[in-house]
């Protein structure tokens, strides 16, 4: 059976979960590899395309990856045969990559680990990215101010917090002249015209906002609508890059660190000595280990990460504080399910499964 779902509108609610805007500067999130307008049937998440992963898509007949690690991080100067993006173009496989922008995302990558490791009241914390929301004001004659509003909404307009649809209207008069050549909703050539009109007022996400725009267009009578749009330095959008929970009992630093080998099926786990037993616990996947003062000033008794060097080893050890390394595969890899089942959910006429074939490239012993 084929069905009419792209991968560009895969991409787009990837962009709306995880905003690719978030990103962090050195990193390369987005569609990098394929046919952004081809159909998709079946789609293979896992963190990290290898030969071996794009072995399982083809053999499942995906048409599209999503990993978590981007493919590419600098410019190509060559595309050689056995290459990750040779082997891709060769298949005829769609790549979308979701990394850092996935790791502050609210489900993403750091949320994933910490229900993972049974963390309880679970928060964001340590905002990494911040931009302005906006706020749009549109004028459209009475009568049409419903269905501007929710095609402004249905965008992604009007949500603050835990509040959605909102939008404020006032009424007026409109003024305009029509010239020669337009094409006017209501009024004549050359006469000025009055109408009834309504200043609808709504919110827009900054990554949202160029959408929201045009939906309004789309939805509004006029040939050319009059609107205003200003930067909101009052609300703000900001991504968190760790989290923050508690555990279901207190734990000694060692029994931490065997709770969490259990949990995430680790090869190995290292921790550093902490004085005091552990019961709110930061965490942050993949390389996070920078993130652990700011997470103990927030008042962690231990940070959870996937690889650290060994000068904050040093100095987390010296501040007799837990710093948990359990690796990056594995502190990154719940996510893989995790991200798998939402996509489901979105598109249930599309088959996602996380990989089955990957596994970490380091053993324990």
């Amino acid at each position: 059976m084929v069905f009419d779902l792209r991968i560009k509108q895969i991409n787009d609610y990837i962009n709306k979960i995880a905003p690719y805007n978030t990103q962090m500067s050195f990193d390369n999130a987005g569609f990098l590899a394929g046919d952004i307008n081809a159909e998709c049937n079946t789609a293979l998440v896992c963190l990290d395309i290898t030969p071996r992963v794009i072995k399982e898509a083809v053999e499942l007949g995906a048409e599209l990856i999503v990993s978590h690690h981007p493919i590419i991080f600098s410019p190509l100067k060559s595309v050689t045969a056995g290459s990750i993006a040779y082997l891709l173009i060769k298949n005829n496989l769609a790549a979308i990559c979701a990394h850092t922008n996935l790791d502050m995302a609210s489900g993403g990558v750091n949320d994933a680990l910490a229900e993972a490791i049974g963390l309880q009241n679970i928060r964001p914390i340590i905002p990494e990215h911040e931009q302005s929301f906006y706020k749009l004001s549109v004028f459209v004659p009475k009568g049409y101010e419903e269905a501007v509003r929710k095609a402004a909404i249905h965008a992604g307009a009007g949500t603050l917090g835990a509040y959605s649809g909102c939008s404020f209207e006032s009424e007026g008069c409109g003024r305009f002249t029509p010239l020669q050549g337009a094409n006017p909703h209501q009024g004549t050539i050359n006469t000025e015209e009055e109408a009834a009109e309504v200043k609808l007022e709504l919110l827009c996400p900054p990554d949202l906002t160029g959408e929201i725009v045009r939906a309004v267009l789309a939805a509004h009578p006029y040939e050319t609508p009059a609107y205003d749009l200003f930067v909101n330095e009052a609300v703000k959008q900001q991504s968190f890059i760790a989290r923050i929970g508690t555990l279901k009992c207190d734990m000694f630093p060692n029994e931490f660190a065997y709770h969490v080998k259990s949990s995430l099926n680790a090869a190995a786990v290292t921790y550093t000595q902490g004085k005091d037993k552990i019961k709110t616990v930061a965490v942050c996947g993949g390389s996070g280990a920078e993130y652990w003062p700011k997470a103990k000033a927030l008042g962690a008794d231990a940070f959870l990460t996937g690889e650290s060097k060994h000068h904050q080893q040093l100095e987390a050890a010296e501040a007799e504080f837990t710093l948990v390394t359990a690796g990056h595969y594995e502190t990154e890899h719940p996510i893989a399910k995790k991200l798998s089942e939402r996509l489901q959910n979105q598109f249930p006429e599309v088959r996602f499964m996380a990989s089955a074939q990957e596994c970490s490239p380091i053993k324990g012993v």
